[in-house]
C-alpha cells in the first residue's frame, strides 16, 4: 500500500545522490515521481559555442519553459511531499508556488546554500529560495546552523552515505589490484597536490583534462574509463586506498563529502584530508587514515604500501563501522521520512 507520495527535482545521472533517495522512498513504500531539472537545460545549452554563451551570461533564459513545467506537473501530481536538490534551475517565485501544491516543501542541499565556492555549486535561484521551505536538509551540521541563525530556517542533518546494496566484488587487476586511485574531477588544488604525488605508484580516474594535465608525470597514470556505482564500489574494495582531496568548503566547515563514506562502505581504505566530522564518523588509523598536508599523505602512502595487513585490518574495521553506525543511504532515506512525517502527521 502506498503510504505518501513525493515529487523529487533534481538531477538523476549516474552516481547522483537523488538516485539513493529516489530507490530507499520507493523501498519504503512511497508513491516516487522523479523530475530531472538539469537535463533539459544541459541539453539546450550545450547544443554549440552561441548557446553555452548565452547560458554564461544569462542562464534564465533556459530555465522559463522548465520552470513552467514543473509547476504544471506538481500541480496535476498534488505530491504530500517536495523535495528538491539545490534547485538551481528554479525561480525563487517557483519555488514559493510550489508550497500550494504539496503539504511539505524541503530541500536537501549537497552543497553549501548561500556560500559558493566554485562554479556549479550554486547560483542566486538558490540562495533566494531558501526561506520559502519548510525544512533545509544539509549534510553539514554546521551549515545546519547557519541556516537556522542566518535564516531563521528549520534546518536537518542528513551526512552523506553509501549504497549497501553495492557489493564490491574481488578482482585482479593490475591497474587497480594494491594500487592508490584518486577518482574525481579536476581543479587547480587537486592538480597541484597530485603532482606533488610524482614518486607514489599512483592512478587517477577522472575526466578528460586529467591526461592533459599530467602528461609529464609519467609516475602518475591516467585511466579516462569512467567509475560509477559497481566499477567503482570494486575499485575502492581492490585498490591499496583511494584518496579523498575535499573541496575548500568541507575544510572551512570541517565537514566531510560522499566520499567519506562510499569507500569505507564498499570495504575501501579511505585516505582524506583530516577534518572534526570525518574524525567522528571513522577513528583515525583504525578505521580511516587522514592528513593535512602533502609531506604527511607521502609518508602514509608509502607505509601502507609495505604494510598491506595494516590496511586490509582498517578496511575491515571501516566496513564494520559503516554497518553498525548504519551509514548506508537506506538509514540516510529513513531518517528523512521520519524527519518529515514527524512534520506531517
Amino acid at each position: 500500500m502506498v503510504k505518501k507520495s513525493i515529487l523529487i527535482l533534481g538531477s538523476f545521472s549516474s552516481g547522483a545522490l537523488e538516485l539513493q533517495y529516489a530507490k530507499n522512498l520507493k523501498a519504503q513504500g512511497w508513491l516516487v515521481k522523479c523530475m530531472d531539472i538539469q537535463e533539459p537545460v544541459n541539453l539546450i545549452k550545450n547544443k554549440n559555442l552561441l548557446t553555452k554563451s548565452i547560458h554564461f551570461v544569462y542562464p534564465s533564459a533556459y530555465y522559463e519553459d522548465l520552470n513552467k513545467v514543473i509547476l504544471k506537473e506538481a500541480a496535476l501530481f498534488k505530491p504530500v511531499v517536495i523535495l528538491i536538490f539545490k534547485g538551481m534551475e528554479l525561480f525563487p517565485e517557483t519555488v514559493e508556488e510550489l508550497k500550494n501544491h504539496c503539504k511539505f516543501l524541503c530541500n536537501y542541499n549537497p552543497d553549501h546554500p548561500f556560500e559558493f565556492y566554485s562554479k556549479g555549486a550554486g547560483n542566486s535561484n538558490v540562495e533566494k529560495s531558501i526561506k520559502f521551505f519548510d525544512t533545509y536538509f544539509s549534510y553539514s551540521n554546521s551549515i545546519c546552523e547557519k541556516l537556522k541563525n542566518s535564516y531563521g530556517i528549520d534546518s536537518f542533518c542528513i551526512p552523506f552515505g553509501y549504497d549497501a546494496q553495492l557489493l564490491p566484488i574481488k578482482k585482479h587487476e593490475s591497474f587497480i589490484t594494491d594500487q592508490f586511485l584518486f577518482i574525481g574531477a579536476w581543479d587547480k588544488e587537486r592538480e597541484h597536490n597530485i603532482k606533488k604525488l610524482a614518486d607514489i605508484d599512483l592512478q587517477v580516474y577522472g575526466p578528460e583534462i586529467w591526461a592533459k594535465k599530467l602528461r609529464f608525470k609519467k609516475q602518475i597514470k591516467y585511466h579516462s574509463k569512467p567509475l560509477y556505482e559497481q566499477k567503482y564500489a570494486d575499485a575502492c574494495l581492490n585498490a591499496g586506498g583511494i584518496l579523498n582531496f575535499l573541496r575548500p568548503q568541507n575544510i572551512l566547515e570541517q565537514s566531510h563529502n560522499m566520499r567519506t563514506f562510499e569507500v569505507p562502505g564498499y570495504s575501501g581504505l579511505l585516505i582524506s584530508e583530516r577534518t572534526e566530522e570525518q574524525l567522528s564518523f571513522f577513528e583515525e588509523d583504525k578505521e580511516a587514515v587522514y592528513f593535512s598536508e602533502i609531506e604527511e599523505l607521502k609518508q602514509k602512502l608509502k607505509y601502507y604500501a609495505s604494510n598491506r595487513s595494516s590496511a586490509a585490518k582498517i578496511k575491515d574495521s571501516a566496513l564494520k563501522r559503516s554497518l553498525k553506525s548504519n551509514y548506508s543511504y537506506k538509514h540516510r532515506a529513513e531518517l528523512l521520512t521520519t524527519f518529515i512525517s514527524n512534520q506531517i502527521d
